[in-house]
């Protein structure tokens, strides 16, 4: 960005309040995904690991003790499962994109780091896995 003639990096794409950005984190949340193109893989569930690393705000709620003013984790963790559940996925990366924008959208994340992981999918490898990063679209300039 220009700005008075100097060039200038990009503002975050988030605001940061007062410099300060929480996190919430969930690490290995396994769920039992029907995922993958080969036809085993249509019709034989796979067990998925996600890591999970929220950008969130928790001054309201450490300051009322409220969890109405807390991300929840274990809501979170519910509606992850039961979105992953519910579909059936070719790709990793698709998954991680829906489940990313699910979380954007439905629950108060500034951003968010998401690592899938699916054990075993190939030989001598423990894991195979995507990890992305995304983050609201919040109008910075107010």
């Amino acid at each position: 960005m220009i700005k008075n003639n100097c060039i200038t990096p990009n503002p975050l794409p988030f605001k940061q309040i007062e410099g300060k950005l929480d996190y919430l984190f969930i690490h290995d949340l396994k769920i039992a995904s029907l995922i993958g193109i080969l036809p085993w893989e249509q019709t034989t569930k796979q067990t998925l690991s996600i890591d999970l690393e929220l950008g969130v705000d928790i001054y309201a709620a450490s300051s009322s003790s409220n969890i109405n003013d807390a991300v929840d984790y274990s809501v979170v963790a519910e509606r992850i499962t039961a979105f992953v559940q519910q579909n059936q996925f070719q790709l990793l990366e698709v998954a991680a994109e829906k489940i990313a924008d699910l979380l954007l959208h439905e629950f108060k994340i500034q951003w968010l780091r998401l690592k899938i992981t699916k054990p075993n999918a190939i030989p001598n490898a423990n894991n195979v896995g995507i990890v992305i990063e995304r983050s609201s679209r919040v109008d910075i300039s107010a």
